[in-house]
């Protein structure tokens, strides 16, 4: 069974208005995970192939589909383990098919819940 395809410059709602498509096509993530670190288990993804496990509070999402370039977006969050604890994240080592998170919580940590979300343009 072939798949028809639709094609649209705008999408149009009765009482919301207009949406162009290409605000939708620019706006959507490009992947995402959501990752047990401390268990090395991948709870949801999207363009997400695998994550390699890199040290402690280090690990890199590989994608299925690159980027186009290093130049995109990563927003990131994980669920702080310590009571009054300091958070950092790091994003390092940008490539176009992978890029490295690096978790810091009052120490460096394998979080249980971590996620990460890209933004840009595919290859």
């Amino acid at each position: 069974m072939a798949l028809g395809k639709i094609k649209a410059d705008t999408l149009e709602h009765s009482t919301a208005g207009s949406l162009d498509t290409q605000f939708v096509v620019n706006g959507s993530a490009r992947q995402k995970h959501y990752y047990n670190q401390a268990t090395t288990t991948i709870k949801d993804s999207f363009n997400v192939s695998s994550i390699t496990d890199v040290s402690t509070g280090s690990y890199d999402p590989q994608a299925t589909n690159s980027m186009s370039s290093v130049n995109y977006n990563v927003v990131a969050h994980a669920q702080a383990q310590d009571t009054n604890a300091t958070f950092t994240y790091y994003g390092l080592n940008r490539a176009t098919g992978s890029y490295r998170r690096y978790n810091y919580d009052n120490g460096s940590k394998d979080l249980n819940a971590t996620d990460g979300i890209l933004f840009g343009d595919l290859a």
